[in-house]
């Protein structure tokens, strides 16, 4: 079954939370396992969090626990949520999500710019990431209003001090064209697709670029 069908069913049936332990779970073990093995803890891991969990005063003491459990630092994990997470029961959000930012772990709002009031809570919401939506990346490279758009909104972020996450690259082009804009992070296709946490950490031990130098050369 597609995560796109088994996350609303888990929704109804009222099992959201519990998936959200276990992914958070298993995440920070892998996590905690990869430290172990590289011998330094600068590896980080970001875990979709369901919004409706932003606004439950025990979230911050569960991802305490973990840290601790698994021996990791609160930088290295990021929770990212969507846009719901903040419209939903406003000001519990913003105090469970501020203390889990004193605490240093990472917040990051998905799927920037498909929403209503992310633009007008967006300064007052405490993330230090915003991941844009692949909606915005698609024709980037042959697009120049989509360019200019692009452009205002890296802009937006610098002064608000947060750092960006292009969603859906999948082009030399594309990843060319947010290099050349000042975007911090890319992920899609073009870097790596879905792959199981056995098959990855022959390449997170190796602590090898997923790129390759020819690649490199064509989006410098």
């Amino acid at each position: 079954m597609p995560p796109t069908e088994f996350v609303p069913i888990c929704e109804q049936a009222g099992l959201s939370g519990h998936l959200t332990a276990l992914m958070l779970e298993q995440a920070c073990a892998q996590l905690g396992c990869w430290n172990a093995a590289l011998g330094h803890r600068r590896l980080r891991i970001a875990v979709n969090v369901n919004p409706s969990e932003f606004t439950d005063t025990g979230l911050p003491d569960r991802i305490c626990d973990l840290l601790r459990r698994h021996l990791l630092l609160p930088g290295q994990l990021a929770l990212e949520m969507t846009e719901v997470a903040v419209t939903n029961r406003h000001d519990a959000a913003v105090d469970v999500m501020g203390r889990l930012r004193m605490m240093g772990v990472r917040l990051a709002l998905d799927d920037f710019g498909t929403g209503y009031s992310t633009l007008a809570r967006l300064a007052s919401t405490p993330v230090d990431t915003v991941k844009i939506d692949r909606f915005f990346v698609a024709d980037i490279d042959h697009d120049a209003r989509q360019k200019r758009f692009l452009a205002g909104l890296f802009d937006l972020t610098r002064h608000l001090g947060l750092r960006t996450v292009a969603e859906g690259v999948e082009r030399p082009g594309q990843l060319r064209e947010l290099r050349r804009l000042g975007c911090d992070l890319v992920q899609g296709h073009l870097i790596a697709r879905p792959t199981a946490a056995e098959q990855l950490t022959p390449l997170v031990l190796a602590e090898r670029p997923l790129l390759s130098p020819e690649l490199l050369g064509r989006v410098g």
